[in-house]
């Protein structure tokens, strides 16, 4: 605790509990620095900053997404390391580029972009967000959805700057979502055609609160888009829950972005 003090990872005001959860996730880190580190000069994609030998590759205090489009966006994201949901993490990187890939859309049973069909009353919606690269990248490719972006509640005012810096017009906004929620319905009683989400199955603790979320959506006819860090502690028990309580596919090859290849990142489809 004094060590963790003295470099400024844990305010005094911390409850125990917030700090076991971010331990966790630090010597995760700390044991996914090491493998890459120890792992022969096999090739680490440039993207992929969790793996890479680059001590330099989290220094910037700024993370800069430009999309493949043509034409071209750019998302600008501040990052801090005060949270886990305030940093870009691969996995997020790995399915906004997925998300840029347009033989995706018609999979998930959205408007596809090629044949020009209307998206006007498509809603997508953002669990865990995070810094909201995902839910961002689809409001810049498709202005006229709706796009939400979620989080829980001391995180939501780093989102809301994200969104602020990066919003081309009203239909991006944020919401607060607390997967412990007991009344999701009164919280979020509409419906979306998409729930968007990646890196969420981190903690075994989760799992049971972030089925119980995608469940809510899914049971007002919402598709889910999930993108999976396979070496998180939460993937194995997560899949097994989510193919016992829904329809969950993976992702064909065809549909991952084809410049953005990696054996531990894996997206599904859940649906109800």
């Amino acid at each position: 605790g004094d060590c963790a003090r003295w470099w400024g990872l844990r305010p005094p005001s911390w409850p125990p509990g917030r700090w076991a959860t971010m331990s966790e996730a630090l010597l995760a880190a700390l044991a996914a620095k090491r493998r890459a580190q120890e792992a022969p000069d096999a090739a680490v994609a440039g993207w992929e900053r969790e793996m890479t030998r680059d001590p330099s590759a989290f220094n910037g205090d700024e993370y800069i997404y430009t999309t493949g489009t043509s034409p071209s966006h750019t998302i600008t994201i501040r990052e801090s390391f005060s949270e886990l949901g305030t940093r870009v993490w691969d996995t997020s990187v790995y399915v906004a580029r997925a998300l840029e890939v347009e033989a995706l859309a018609p999979r998930l049973g959205l408007p596809d972009p090629a044949d020009g069909a209307g998206g006007g009353g498509v809603h997508v919606l953002e669990v865990g967000a995070g810094c909201g690269l995902l839910g961002m990248v689809l409001h810049k490719l498709r202005p006229e959805w709706r796009v939400t972006l979620t989080e829980m509640g001391r995180l939501v005012p780093h989102l809301e700057a994200a969104a602020a810096t990066n919003r081309a017009s009203s239909n991006l906004d944020v919401r607060e979502l607390d997967w412990c929620s007991t009344d999701l319905a009164a919280a979020f009683p509409e419906s979306f055609q998409l729930v968007i989400a990646s890196d969420i199955t981190v903690f075994p603790h989760d799992v049971p609160h972030v089925c119980n979320v995608l469940g809510h959506f899914l049971a007002r006819g919402s598709s889910c888009l999930l993108g999976c860090a396979t070496q998180r502690a939460a993937h194995a028990p997560f899949l097994e829950e989510a193919r016992r309580r829904f329809g969950t596919v993976d992702v064909m090859d065809d549909l991952h972005h084809p410049e953005y290849a990696s054996d531990r990142i894996t997206m599904v489809r859940i649906s109800a």
